[in-house]
């Protein structure tokens, strides 16, 4: 079954569009931590970055060593992040936009250390060197969920949760001849009907595997959207303006759109909690919506409703920082897709 990648790691569109936008080079710098600076396993490091130049406000992204990143909307000239880190030595990159003009950019990275705490490495080693060699990493595959049906076409976001001792190593195998994806996080579109079983291989540090697989289905999506433009053109051609108006009414009526209800942009919350994101979906009565959730911390929940309808999930917050839920709608019909953020800081 042939398939396209299109690869990311937390899903974030901005789309800014500017007139006469004059492009203005962005002085970016990491002013905390140093370069080459070492941390302890489980301790909160503070991220803060510098930008000059611009309008003053901008969207960022940071990057971490274990392929997430943090985007944050409508920030200033020193944002700030903090995150907690499992053991290992990487590069953080950071990453400015002006909001006013798209192509004003600038970056810049920082490698950072993050090591067992020092008093009981004897016992640590011991218990690591046992939970390696005697307990795989325990992995789950998030999204999709078994037994769900995407459209031909359709992009699908794959994404895991795992248990154990880190870096991991991705295999996701589609038995389809091509290489296997080895990202936690993509989105793939599938051009063959049917059904589609992928596995999941995690390798963890110490060489032991840990496994799961989902079994979903690929259902024809050109048909439905076929008939109803063809019944469309039809109607409007042949039975006069009164029936034309009618037409483009009830289109008006069935627009695909999302609006959140909770939590509210901008939100604040002190970690550890939960908090439940609720959305109105609407859109054409005789249409499958498929509804995906991403919390900041990179939780995904999916679902499938025929509009118009409420879509609830809880999720947890531990993660300090602010970051962002996104909520994306793809009109299953026409693969018509609809997205929006909402900002919220963890403390």
């Amino acid at each position: 079954m042939k398939k396209s990648l299109f690869v990311v790691v937390i899903a974030a569109a901005v789309a800014v569009t500017v007139t006469g936008c004059k492009p203005v080079p962005l002085t970016v710098g990491i002013t905390s931590p140093a370069a080459g600076a070492q941390f302890y396993v489980g301790d909160p490091v503070q991220f803060i970055g510098s930008i000059t130049g611009g309008s003053g406000t901008y969207w960022v992204r940071w990057s971490w060593p274990d392929g997430t990143n943090t985007v944050i909307f409508g920030q200033g000239a020193g944002p700030t992040v903090i995150r907690v880190f499992s053991e290992r030595t990487g590069v953080v990159r950071f990453e400015a936009y002006d909001e006013a003009c798209e192509k004003s950019y600038g970056s810049a990275e920082v490698t950072i250390s993050v090591i067992a705490r020092p008093g009981g490495e004897g016992e640590g080693e011991g218990e690591g060197e046992g939970e390696g060699e005697g307990e795989p990493p325990i992995v789950n595959i998030v999204a999709p969920q078994g037994g769900e049906q995407f459209a031909v076409g359709e992009q699908v976001y794959f994404a895991c949760s795992v248990q154990g001792l880190g870096p991991f190593a991705y295999s996701w195998d589609f038995h389809d001849g091509f290489p296997n994806e080895t990202l936690p996080t993509f989105y793939t579109s599938f051009f063959g009907e049917g059904p589609v079983t992928v596995d999941l291989t995690v390798t963890d540090r110490n060489g032991l595997c840990g496994t799961d697989a989902v079994a979903f289905l690929i259902v024809p999506g050109g048909e439905g959207e076929g008939e109803g433009e063809g019944e469309g053109e039809g109607e409007g051609e042949g039975e006069g303006e009164g029936e034309g108006e009618g037409e483009g009414e009830g289109e008006g009526e069935g627009e695909l759109a999302v609006v959140v209800n909770s939590p509210p942009d901008g939100s604040v919350f002190t970690a550890p909690t939960t908090t439940v994101v609720s959305a109105n979906v609407t859109g054409c009565p005789d249409h499958q919506i498929r509804v995906v959730m991403v919390s900041p911390e990179g939780d995904v929940y999916s679902t499938t409703v025929v509009p118009p309808a409420v879509v609830d999930h809880e999720f947890s917050l531990t993660l300090l920082g602010t970051g962002w839920f996104s909520i994306r709608l793809v009109d299953l019909s026409t693969q018509e897709v609809v997205e929006t953020t909402r900002a919220v800081t963890v403390q």
